[in-house]
């Protein structure tokens, strides 16, 4: 059985405690911080609510381990768990709790964590570019820098790709695609938004490997933008 701190609740520990070892490794971690959500809902501080966001990404990377959806329990979405959109077998943290911290106080102590839910507001939705600006000129070495950085660079990278099907004149230039990032483009010629959008979008990646230089995933997409390939979309999903 899992052991109680001295400073922990009994409820946190009994229910805790309900969980027997052989479950994947994200079973009692994500019972603990539900409860204690669960517990401190009323009036949550935003520095547990900062901390406890920080400890769901740290089990919850980009790139894995995964946590399989037998691990989701009834009212996991409270914290933000919930099934990764076309692949409802695995779990992803969509940031409420950093959202929720932000909504309580915007300018709080933490605030260097809590504006990068500004940037992304919604899981899959496109990032906004103004927040991300906003973060970046507030932190540029903040805690989220490297991944706002990362977000605005694949923005532009998706952007990038829309502009250049307008102007190469594919057939299904104006898809659902363009739908997404219409509102981005301006009244200037195309070729001249496609060049500024790459050298910008090139820009952001080269800035989040100032931060974090062994990202080999960003210096793949970073080749792929300038040489003008399509490696993928990073937004806007089918």
């Amino acid at each position: 059985m899992a052991s109680c701190s001295l400073i922990a609740s009994t409820c946190v520990c009994a229910f805790v405690q309900q969980l027997v070892i052989g479950q994947s490794q994200f079973a009692i971690p994500f019972a603990r911080i539900y409860q204690e959500y669960q517990t401190n809902r009323r009036s949550p501080s935003v520095e547990r609510l900062v901390m406890l966001d920080q400890e769901l990404r740290r089990l919850l990377p980009p790139g894995g381990p995964f946590a399989s959806a037998d691990d989701l329990r009834a009212g996991y979405e409270e914290i933000g768990l919930e099934p990764t959109l076309f692949e409802p077998d695995t779990v992803i943290y969509s940031g409420k709790l950093l959202a929720e911290a932000h909504k309580r106080d915007p300018s709080s102590p933490f605030r260097r964590y809590t504006l990068y839910a500004t940037v992304s507001p919604e899981f899959n939705g496109l990032p906004s570019p103004s927040a991300g600006r906003q973060y970046l000129k507030e932190f540029p070495e903040g805690p989220f820098a490297a991944d706002t950085n990362g977000a605005l660079a694949d923005f532009l990278n998706d952007l990038f790709k829309v502009i250049k099907r307008l102007v190469e004149g594919a057939p299904d230039a104006k898809d659902y695609k363009y739908d997404c990032y219409s509102e981005f483009l301006s009244k200037a010629p195309l070729a001249e938004q496609m060049s500024g959008v790459q050298r910008s979008g090139l820009y952001y990646y080269r800035r989040v490997l100032a931060l974090q230089p062994d990202s080999p995933n960003v210096r793949e997409a970073m080749r792929n933008l300038e040489r003008g390939v399509n490696g993928g979309w990073y937004y806007c999903p089918d």
